[in-house]
């Protein structure tokens, strides 16, 4: 009884030692495995079991700078590293999931019987990948070459697509993701496949004739006597087709040249205002009006009225539009004028200097008013072939002696020298002395090619007399 009972404290005391050292063996494995890959962790292809942080940073890294793609395009090799694809190892992400399972001391035990694979974490840039692939079609192929839209004269057309040679894009994208997800090298044969147009002739051909409808536009602007329309010509130089590498091309309206076409037309239409002279007498009445008022105006909607076309053409859609205005009344001055006894051509002002050219009786003489300063002196007037100009006209220019050149009814030249105090109130129209009229039947007379003909001492008289700008009337 006694021996079984010392027996049985043996075997009791194995057994707490077991379980003690076990418990320690735990404690020591769990603390070992509180900051590492636990066992049977595999990245990939790559087994990274018990490796630290710092050593799981050194072996992603390694193992992603090995994983390279050879690929294989009639017969060349060329590598192609994760980076040309476009992918870049989001080194962060993956190390959260290889240590989240460290959190609990459960999965660390677990971990000894079982396998944890682990997908590395990628971000992938497309363009990067789209630019290598495009590469290899330049030097393996031909790029296709869309259709485009060009305009010839006021007609637009479509050109025609060809279709080119590239390699097989999908086969590489798939091998890519594949490597990235193993980091493990592989290999590709690419073919070189082919590759359509993006743009076809029949796309781009609804587009032109979109842009023709457009240019078949009707657009008619009132001015409110008038219409005013752009031709095909115009309308189809407003027209703008915009495109990208691979995207479909579009015809829209240049509000900016509807612009450039419109403002010259509304130029065009502006009415500077005239402001009016009435001749007024003593009391105030008129008594002639020798300016007619003008009212002025401005066209005041130019920009309404382009963004209006734009819209109309852009939609093809038959547009008419109208003018407007912002007007500017006339005003009138009243000059007040005398009645000079016997003309009723002109009414002066009280002080104004004037020439009065009686045509009827071959007389000059020059006014103040009303009051005659000097003359009527006898003059010789334009023949029945060449006569003396009517109206109310003004001095303009002045020679004291000149040569001219007078132009005779069989259409020769014939030079005048020495022509004394010469002035001028119309065109070739003046007053000026004539040295050549020597006989006394000569004055009085039709003589002249249309100047007025007077005798030295009178013209040299006017000439000092009247400056630059004194009217000067001529009538029958």
């Amino acid at each position: 009884m006694a021996r079984w009972t010392t027996s049985r404290k043996v075997v009791v005391g194995c057994v707490c030692g077991f379980v003690a050292l076990a418990a320690a063996v735990t404690v020591a494995y769990a603390m070992y495995f509180a900051h590492r890959a636990l066992p049977n962790t595999v990245v990939g292809h790559t087994d990274v079991s018990g490796q630290s942080e710092a050593q799981l940073r050194q072996s992603l890294t390694d193992a992603a700078t090995a994983t390279t793609l050879s690929i294989t395009i009639n017969g060349e090799q060329q590598q192609a590293t994760l980076g040309d694809l476009g992918y870049s190892l989001n080194m962060d992400d993956t190390l959260k999931q290889i240590l989240a399972p460290n959190s609990s001391p459960t999965h660390r035990v677990t971990a000894l019987f079982g396998h944890k694979n682990i997908a590395p974490v990628f971000t992938h840039d497309e363009n990067t990948l789209s630019t290598y692939a495009s590469g290899l079609t330049d030097k393996y192929g031909t790029a296709p070459v869309n259709s485009t839209v060009t305009l010839d004269g006021t007609t637009f057309t479509a050109t025609a697509d060809t279709p080119g040679k590239g390699i097989d894009a999908d086969s590489l994208t798939s091998a890519a993701a594949s490597m990235a997800s193993s980091l493990k090298p592989a290999s590709l044969d690419l073919g070189v496949v082919d590759l359509p147009a993006t743009i076809t002739k029949a796309a781009a051909q609804s587009v032109a004739d979109k842009a023709n409808a457009m240019v078949a536009t009707s657009v008619v602007i009132n001015d409110g006597k008038a219409d005013h329309s752009p031709t095909p010509a115009d309308i189809a130089s407003w027209i703008t087709i915009t495109t990208g590498d691979d995207s479909m091309p579009v015809a829209t309206v240049d509000a900016a040249k509807v612009t450039a076409w419109l403002q010259p037309v509304a130029d065009s239409l502006t009415v500077k205002a005239v402001n009016g002279v009435h001749n007024v007498d003593a009391t105030g009445a008129v008594v002639s009006t020798p300016t007619q008022g003008v009212d002025g105006r401005t066209v005041n909607n130019v920009d309404a009225l382009s963004a209006d076309i734009v819209k109309a053409v852009q939609s093809a859609t038959a547009y008419n539009g109208t003018f407007e205005y912002d007007t500017t009344k006339a005003t009138y001055t009243n000059k007040q004028v005398v009645q000079v006894p016997g003309v009723t051509a002109y009414q002066p002002a009280a002080d104004e200097k004037w020439i009065d050219v009686n045509l009827s009786t071959f007389k000059v003489t020059a006014y103040v008013g009303s009051q005659v300063v000097y003359g009527p002196v006898t003059v010789s007037i334009g023949k029945k072939t060449s006569p003396t100009v009517t109206g109310i006209y003004h001095i303009y220019l002045k020679y004291a002696v000149q040569d001219m050149k007078v132009t005779q009814p069989d259409g020769s030249i014939e030079d005048v020298p020495n022509v004394k105090w010469v002035s001028y109130f119309y065109n070739g129209y003046a007053l000026h002395a004539a040295w050549w009229l020597t006989s006394p039947s000569q004055w009085g007379n039709y003589q002249s090619h249309g100047c007025v003909n007077m005798h030295d001492a009178d013209a040299q008289w006017i000439f000092n007399w009247a400056p630059i700008g004194t009217t000067v009337v001529s009538h029958y």
